[in-house]
C-alpha cells in the first residue's frame, strides 16, 4: 500500500475500460489523483454497491492490487482497506485488511 495516493476523487464520469465487470444497472466510474489524471499505483474505479449505501474503491492490477470498501460517516467515508497478491509466500496470507477514513476536502476548483 505504500504507492497507494492518499489523495484522490471520485468523479461522475463512467470509466472507460473493464466493460465486462460493468452494466447500465451498475456502472463503474474513473478515480482521479490531485492532477486529475490516472498515474502508477492510484486507485481507478470507484463502483456502489447495489441496494447498500457503500461503495468500493480499487486499483486492479494484474496479480495483486487493493480495494477500498466504504460507507458514510457524517461528511467522511469509513471502511476498510485490503491488499491482496497472488504470488504468496508460505505461511503468509494472501490479503490483509486495515480499517481506514476517507477524509472529505476541498477540491480546487477548475
Amino acid at each position: 500500500m505504500k504507492y497507494a495516493s492518499l489523495f484522490f476523487e471520485l468523479t461522475a464520469s463512467v470509466l472507460p475500460v473493464w466493460r465486462e465487470l460493468q452494466s447500465s444497472a451498475h456502472p463503474m466510474f474513473v478515480v482521479r489523483n490531485p492532477a486529475g489524471e490516472h498515474a502508477g499505483f492510484e486507485f481507478e474505479d470507484w463502483q456502489p454497491t447495489a441496494g447498500t449505501d457503500s461503495i468500493r474503491v480499487a486499483r486492479p492490477l494484474a496479480l495483486a492490487g487493493f480495494v477500498l470498501q466504504l460507507v458514510p460517516d457524517a461528511k467522511d467515508l469509513v471502511g476498510t482497506v485490503t491488499a491482496f497478491t497472488d504470488a504468496v509466500r508460505e505461511d503468509e496470507p494472501a490479503e490483509v485488511s486495515r480499517p481506514v477514513r476517507a477524509r472529505r476536502v476541498p477540491c480546487p476548483r477548475e
